[in-house]
């Protein structure tokens, strides 16, 4: 990826004022053959652009593009993009936390963050230990053979039959070793009030030693709500951000699609920044839309959500409130009286007059 130092914008800007053509004028960009928003992206240098692209602009003013003195930038890895923030707010909260539950909804990321920081810190001398929840509750392992597991395949110890007598010795554990756990999808154990459902208490206990000031581990937690125990000690609940606009237009970048700025950020508002659906909407352009997001938002941008990617995105994130607020599922599901056909926007007043059960 390349773009124009300061001293090359110069340049660039001297050849086309002396040409007696404007900034702007499409002709730059169709004898560069790139798209008019790439060309603008070029000669501003404000925001990187494909090598190939860099060359061909620089050709069409005949400038030399090493003379333009161009950046070069290292592809990055587009599974973490827009997350280094994130990475050093996990790296404060980790000071005065023993537990972090990352949490937001379906697609944002939550599992990507999780263990890209656990990475950093198998890099820092931490012992990782991952733990993946499934979905389905009704295969949920018990906290007894969890313990198991890490005792035998972990620690490489024999663990006991008696789950207080394995919590102690995990406690001591804890104490003398520097480990870095990750329980992915803690919802399947949580009621809608973000505490563990009856069948799974014993998890509570699991958790009250790894929120244990005293250790030295780290537990990452991922899930769609809260976990609000009280019981618990040195639990943070980091709610994570979506993506930006920004992001979003770095990703489309170094995955070489097209687009204008004003298409971007219309889908970007729509989507709620949700990285998932920023791969997804990359994939689908590339495939049928021959790189070009401009001309997959011109005819698609009404009916986005029914791609089969993100409506299965979205059943995900219905099923979700219907799990975890109730509530906010059946008022949901009210509001299908007002058709979005006819009435674009819903005053808060229609919404009010839906909860007159409550």
């Amino acid at each position: 990826m390349s773009r124009l130092s300061s001293d090359g914008v110069e340049k660039v800007n001297v050849v086309i004022k002396n040409s007696g053509r404007n900034k702007t004028d499409r002709y730059w960009a169709e004898k560069a053959v790139v798209s008019k928003e790439t060309w603008n992206r070029f000669r501003t240098g404000k925001v990187m652009i494909s090598f190939a692209n860099f060359v061909a602009c620089c050709k069409v003013l005949d400038l030399d593009p090493k003379e333009l003195k161009e950046h070069i930038f290292e592809q990055p890895n587009l599974n973490f993009l827009g997350r280094a923030r994130a990475i050093e707010s996990l790296n404060s909260l980790a000071k005065t936390n023993r537990v972090i539950v990352i949490h937001g909804l379906g697609g944002q990321g939550k599992t990507t963050l999780a263990q890209k920081y656990l990475q950093e810190l198998e890099s820092n001398g931490y012992q990782v230990i991952e733990l993946y929840m499934p979905i389905d509750v009704t295969n949920i392992p018990s906290a007894q053979s969890v313990l198991d597991e890490w005792f035998n395949q972990d620690f490489h110890k024999m663990s006991s039959s008696q789950f207080a007598v394995n919590l102690d010795r995990l406690r001591r554990i804890l104490k003398e070793q520097k480990l870095a756990i990750l329980v992915d999808n803690i919802e399947s154990l949580l009621d809608e009030n973000g505490k563990f459902i009856p069948e799974h208490t014993q998890y509570l206990e699991l958790f009250s030693v790894l929120s244990d000031h005293a250790t030295q581990s780290i537990t990452i937690v991922t899930s769609r709500c809260r976990l609000l125990e009280s019981r618990l000690r040195s639990v943070y609940n980091y709610a994570i951000p979506s993506l930006s606009q920004t992001d979003w237009q770095n990703y489309f970048t170094y995955s070489n699609v097209l687009f204008d700025e004003k298409s971007l950020a219309e889908m970007h508002s729509k989507l709620g920044g949700n990285a998932k659906a920023m791969t997804s909407l990359c994939g689908e352009i590339h495939m049928d839309f021959d790189r070009n997001a401009t001309n997959f938002w011109n005819q698609c941008g009404a009916d986005i959500l029914a791609l089969a990617d993100l409506k299965d995105l979205v059943a995900g994130h219905i099923e979700g409130l219907k799990k975890l607020e109730p509530l906010a599922y059946s008022l949901l599901k009210r509001m299908g009286c007002y058709r979005y056909q006819n009435i674009p926007h819903i005053p808060v007043e229609a919404l009010l007059y839906q909860l007159w059960d409550n």
